[in-house]
């Protein structure tokens, strides 16, 4: 993942969403959001040209970030959190 630095394997797709059917701010572009679950092929984490800092954050962790509304929700973190504690396989899709 090249923001993080990070080495990942594509292990599932978890969601498709489309930006305008949530809370979003309105954008010039129509824009779907694919959410995959990936393996950590390592775990040395370094910043690049788009990161000051990388981490792991647990749920409680992200609810003190200073999110960007335009690009990540709180719901989001909330799906895929879920998601990792079901083990359902379930794709959700808008």
């Amino acid at each position: 993942m090249e923001e993080a630095g990070i080495s990942v394997k594509a292990e599932r797709l978890i969601a498709v969403l489309d930006m305008s059917k949530h809370d979003f701010p309105p954008a010039l572009t129509y824009v779907y959001k694919f959410f995959i679950r990936c393996e950590a092929e390592n775990e040395i984490l370094k910043p690049g040209i788009e990161t000051n800092d990388v981490g792991f954050f647990s749920l409680q962790e992200i609810y003190l970030l200073p999110l960007s509304k335009e690009r990540n929700i709180i719901d989001n973190f909330e799906m895929i959190f879920a998601d990792e504690r079901s083990k359902e396989n379930v794709v959700i899709c808008d």
